[in-house]
């Protein structure tokens, strides 16, 4: 029985992929942040205005169960884009940056590179001049006899 071979995954469909687990993280941390407000004690805050104390009275638990939910999805979208926006807006900053930085930096180096070699080129001749007069001279010594003479 032959089976049929699996098609390579469009893009699309791998972005989309790629979005939705993406939101069952935003999903999985909204559902954590939620059970963390929930587990906080307001019984010792105490909030005084104009001389008169306000009553918080843990309105977290007087929600319904639709409000529960609806709070968990409005934080999951909440992660869900700054999942998608900090990565883009760091990306945005880079392409904007980098030529500007490369503009700053990079033409200045470039052209302090470029006299340095130009005025130490000669002394580059000369050394190597030097060094294959020096190999020349080092080739021409005869090397010792493997051999005992005798």
């Amino acid at each position: 029985m032959n089976l049929p071979a699996p098609r390579p995954m469009g893009r699309t469909r791998r972005a989309l992929r790629i979005l939705a687990l993406l939101f069952v993280l935003a999903l999985a941390v909204a559902a954590a942040v939620w059970q963390g407000l929930q587990s906080l004690d307001m019984s010792h805050v105490h909030v005084m205005i104009d001389g008169e104390e306000l009553k918080y009275g843990g309105a977290l638990g007087d929600l319904s169960p639709g409000q529960h939910l609806l709070a968990v999805v409005a934080i999951a979208a909440v992660c869900f884009a700054l999942i998608v926006a900090v990565p883009l807006l760091l990306l945005a900053v880079a392409v904007v940056a980098l030529p500007i930085m490369l503009l700053a930096l990079g033409l200045p180096l470039v052209v302090v590179l470029s006299l340095g070699l130009l005025l130490l080129a000669p002394l580059a001749l000369i050394g190597m001049l030097c060094w294959w007069l020096l190999r020349a001279l080092w080739r021409d010594t005869p090397s010792p006899s493997a051999t005992m003479a005798g």
